[in-house]
């Protein structure tokens, strides 16, 4: 039975040769013009179906074209229909040994999950090399004062030249920048292992701390004796030769005074007099308070918050050692080399995935990634692929691009052998997806709505479809934008939030379905918002047995936050009452779909709540494009605040 077209589809579906673009707006049928088309070239022009090349955004829309496409066919001839990285893995599968790629033997598929393992392996070495590591434990010590610096090091020599040209320890670097005394340098006082040499660490600096400091006290039974309402004086003796100091409290203040002044060639001198007629029961906390104050002097080192990455003083070491990161650059500004190390811990695949999809020329140079740590792991990512004779999906783009790029006669070769080519959800191609696609320029016919464009985070830029393809100067535009999914109360509503938006092409949404459907919107509260969801999903939920619908979707933004909330929510007695039984299954990744290969990923199920025929169904927007329900319950920011993601913009 022909499929009946509207006037717009059929003019889209009728287009023969040149470039085109359609923009086909929510529920308007944009897949059936394609296959419709496809069909047209053959059956109405007599293209060769393997002159076709159709490119679709997932592997379940390449099932989906392929299988209304190859039932209208006759004969082994069938256009080539995939994914573009699949596009690009068949090239390059066939030129493999191309000077231009550069493998001995056919490459192996590196998904990422690969990626992922390099970066667990890489986190794995460098903090088994941080726990590993000899670190000398070194001192600055001035030869007037004898005041010090204890610090720790993997380069202790590199460590005193940072020192004595700018300290991150600012009372050191006051005290080197006067240049009132000399400060001795000693590289190693011990040897540890960088596990061990925080400890060991502030071993030395309670030892100087220590010495630098006595507390003395004098005639303490014969004083307590007397009375515990005696007033006593509160005193310092003074080494003469380096930062010792002795503090005790005396009734008897002349008469030591008397015997420290008889005598100037000791070494040890009466200097002071600290406070006097001072509550003896109040005596200890002074002379313990002065201690104190006195060792702080006496060594630099000091439990300062602003200063607290020295206890990260190793690990940044080891990490700016492995990253090639200016030690010096970070070490007196605590909050970047913070801002580094957590972009280190927070490392994933998409980080990667993000710079390589970047790439609009040549080929991906890691060297050429401003981001340090990014950078270092890129060049470790690469070099073993390289050897494992790997290559992953993004690969598969910027190597095929350039060879077809760089090799004019293999370029004229694959124009030649793919005349018509088409793209599916051109609104959420990448720049690297569009480097290749525009290499067919001639009768490239492609299809999207830039309002649907929800792959920004995965590369995709809408702003090709608007600005740049769409303004080929011999371009056909055609626009079908009648909705035939969903009643006019759902594309009235949808159509008059879009049109906030101001970087988008205008197109007039409508539909002639005059259904009974609805659009409310609920409120939660801020109080007890868990409670106050579950209750308001129930009585949504409670009503459907009742109703007409016999399917439901309920989404939210993310898996970690608002998901696993509302499937805990629902695994309840009340529904299991009115007969709804809980499903699990698997949920197919839409980054699996996306890239044509599996991978180990943390595993995300869906939730169903079946009762009989009806069915409820718990998951992500994203896993939800393309799909169809009688209702849908869509929960924005209910439990968490992610609607839109803090990094995107509102629009």
């Amino acid at each position: 039975m022909p499929i009946q077209l509207d006037e717009h589809q059929l003019k889209a579906v009728k287009h023969f040769e040149g470039p085109a673009l359609v923009v086909a707006g929510p529920g308007s049928g944009k897949t059936t013009v394609i296959i419709e088309r496809i069909l047209n070239l053959i059956h109405e022009h007599n293209v060769d179906p393997e002159c076709i090349l159709a490119i679709a955004f997932t592997n379940s829309a390449v099932d989906e074209m392929k299988d209304r496409v190859y039932k209208h066919l006759i004969g082994n001839k069938k256009p080539k229909i995939c994914t573009l990285h699949s596009f690009g893995k068949d090239l390059i599968t066939e030129h493999y040994d191309h000077k231009l790629i550069g493998y001995k033997q056919e490459p192996i598929t590196w998904d990422a999950s690969k990626i992922q393992k390099v970066i667990r392996d890489e986190k794995r070495f460098l903090n088994q090399k941080t726990r590993d590591v000899p670190v000398h434990i070194y001192k600055f010590e001035g030869r007037m004062t004898g005041r010090v610096y204890i610090g720790q090091s993997i380069d202790p020599f590199g460590r005193e030249i940072e020192h004595r040209t700018n300290s991150s320890n600012k009372g050191l670097r006051e005290a080197l920048e006067l240049g009132e005394e000399i400060f001795d340098f000693k590289p190693s006082l011990c040897t540890e292992k960088g596990a061990n040499a925080y400890p060991r660490e502030q071993f030395w600096i309670q030892h100087y701390k220590n010495r630098s400091a006595t507390n003395l006290v004098l005639k303490l039974e014969e004083v307590a004796g007397e009375s515990s309402n005696i007033n006593v004086d509160i005193y310092r003796l003074k080494s003469t030769k380096d930062s010792r100091a002795y503090f005790g409290y005396t009734t008897e203040l002349p008469t030591i005074r008397e015997i420290f002044n008889k005598d100037q060639k000791r070494t040890i001198v009466f200097d002071e007099v600290l406070y006097t007629d001072i509550p003896w029961t109040e005596a200890s906390y002074y002379v313990a308070k002065e201690v104190r104050k006195h060792q702080n002097w006496a060594v630099f080192n000091r439990e300062d918050p602003v200063y607290s990455q020295y206890r990260n003083q190793l690990r940044i070491e080891v990490f700016c050692k492995h990253f090639n990161v200016s030690y010096e650059e970070v070490l007196d500004k605590p909050e970047k080399f913070e801002n580094l190390y957590d972009k280190y811990n927070n490392l994933q695949n998409v980080d990667i995935e993000k710079v390589k999809r970047s790439v609009i020329t040549g080929l991906f140079v890691p060297e050429d990634i401003e981001d340090p740590v990014l950078r270092e792991f890129a060049k470790e990512y690469e070099n073993k692929k390289r050897i494992s004779n790997g290559i992953d999906f993004h690969d598969m783009l910027i190597l095929s691009a350039n060879l077809l790029e760089n090799d004019q006669a293999l370029l004229r070769e694959y124009r030649e052998k793919y005349k018509y080519v088409f793209v599916d959800e051109f609104q959420d191609i990448s720049n690297i997806d569009f480097r290749l696609i525009k290499l067919f320029p001639d009768n490239l016919f492609a299809v999207g709505d830039d309002d649907q464009a929800i792959y920004a985070f995965r590369g995709g830029n809408s702003k090709i479809m608007q600005t740049n393809f769409g303004n080929w100067e011999n371009i056909s535009k055609y626009e079908i934008t009648n909705n035939y999914r969903s009643v006019s109360d759902i594309v009235i509503h949808s159509k008059a939030l879009i049109e906030n938006n101001q970087d988008r092409i205008y197109k007039d949404l409508r539909t002639n379905n005059l259904g009974n459907g609805r659009s409310v919107v609920m409120y939660t509260s801020n109080q007890n918002v868990r409670q106050n969801l579950k209750t308001l999903l129930l009585d949504e939920i409670l009503t459907i047995p009742n109703s007409n619908y016999q399917s439901v979707g309920i989404l939210a933004r993310n898996w970690k936050g608002e998901i696993n909330d509302i499937q805990y929510m629902l695994d309840c007695d009340e529904l299991r009452r009115y007969g709804f039984d809980i499903k699990w299954e698997e949920l197919k990744d839409p980054q699996k779909d996306f890239e044509n290969e599996s991978y180990n990923k943390t595993k995300r199920r869906k939730m169903s709540l079946r009762q009989g025929s009806k069915k409820i169904e718990v998951l992500n927007i994203f896993a939800a494009k393309g799909q169809e329900w009688d209702k849908v319950i869509l929960l924005v920011n209910t439990c968490y605040d992610s609607l839109p993601h803090k990094e995107n913009d509102i629009t």
